[in-house]
């Protein structure tokens, strides 16, 4: 009797020390039906001992079975005659149609977070006549009828229509119309005007020397554009290098060109501000390298010209018109 009495204490001491320190109390959701899409509230419950410590952390998304996790209140704890009540509450979501187990996960129990009774709600694709949408996370996918799919095609074709008859209208009225802008009669007597004013305002004696590097590089890619052809004035450097490779420059010429650009790029953006004798003969060498150029620009230019006069005397032809066909009863003549 008396070995009978220490087992029983033994297995009863072991059994009271092994007991989790809080059980549950009730798993609660504020619908038994939702929308996709649509949030609900998952409310847990757990009753623990006064002075033991439960930690119940956030549950992970592999933990939920496929619902979304939108937010959490913080942990609630109540405490009444004796007894400790600690309320987490979970703001889910769920984007797949049909029955939806809800696990309940409760406070950590070796490690891993306890689950007590799983609950089952469905999930709607629309919403009753009574409720009203709220917090939709994310669309989910509709299967479409084959008369959406169908009108689908239809605009598009409509669409594709309309834009070939636009392009086919623009180039017969382009072909009708004479060539682009007219060229600038002189672009080499305007480089020298426009180095002129930048040296009358002199913007870096202000300070301003970001903007005198900067209308000198406007200047030198003007002339080049006037005499070449090419788009130089709204180009990077970088996009510059690859335009005037099609260009009659040397790589010598384009070398020197990119370095003088590449200055006004470390001006720009890198912030090297120059000495102010350096800013003072800027100009010059601008003016240094498109003199050393001059006769290949000017001679590039007049070319431009005499092509854009042979299109001006061409005569232009009218569209065709497009015969129509004409239907009718067979043998009717």
């Amino acid at each position: 009797m008396r070995h009978f009495l220490w087992w029983a204490g033994l297995l009863l001491g072991l059994a009271v020390v092994g007991a989790r320190a809080w059980e549950w109390q009730s798993a609660t959701v504020d619908r038994d039906s939702l929308t996709l899409g649509d949030p609900l509230t998952l409310s847990l419950s757990v009753t623990a001992a006064p002075a033991e410590a439960v930690d119940w952390p956030l549950p992970r998304p592999e933990q939920l079975g496929g619902w979304r996790l939108l937010g959490a209140d913080s942990l609630a704890e109540q405490t009444e005659g004796g007894t400790r009540t600690l309320t987490r509450r979970l703001r889910l979501a769920r984007f797949r149609l049909g029955p939806a187990p809800l696990p309940t996960p409760g406070p950590l129990l070796d490690g891993q977070p306890a689950i007590g009774d799983t609950l089952r709600l469905e999930v709607l694709a629309t919403l009753p006549d009574s409720a009203q949408p709220a917090d939709i996370l994310e669309p989910g996918r509709l299967r479409h009828g084959w008369r959406w799919w169908l009108l689908r095609a239809g605009a598009l074709l409509v669409l594709g229509g309309l834009a070939v008859w636009a392009w086919r209208r623009w180039r017969r009225t382009a072909r009708l119309e004479p060539g682009g802008p007219a060229l600038p009669p002189d672009p080499w007597q305007d480089f020298l005007a426009e180095l002129a004013r930048i040296e009358e305002r002199a913007l870096w004696r202000a300070g301003q020397v970001e903007s005198h590097y900067a209308d000198l590089s406007l200047a030198l890619r003007g002339l080049l554009e006037d005499c070449l052809g090419l788009p130089c004035r709204e180009r990077s450097t970088d996009e510059l290098r690859a335009v005037l490779r099609d260009s009659p420059l040397t790589d010598g010429d384009l070398q020197e060109l990119l370095r003088l650009l590449d200055e006004n790029d470390w001006v720009k953006y890198a912030r090297q501000w120059p000495a102010a004798e350096t800013c003072a003969r800027q100009s010059g060498r601008y003016l240094g390298w498109a003199e050393a150029r001059r006769e290949l620009l000017l001679e590039r230019h007049r070319q431009r010209q005499e092509a854009a006069a042979r299109a001006e005397s061409a005569p232009v032809q009218p569209a065709r018109p497009r015969p129509r066909l004409r239907l009718g009863r067979k043998g009717r003549s």
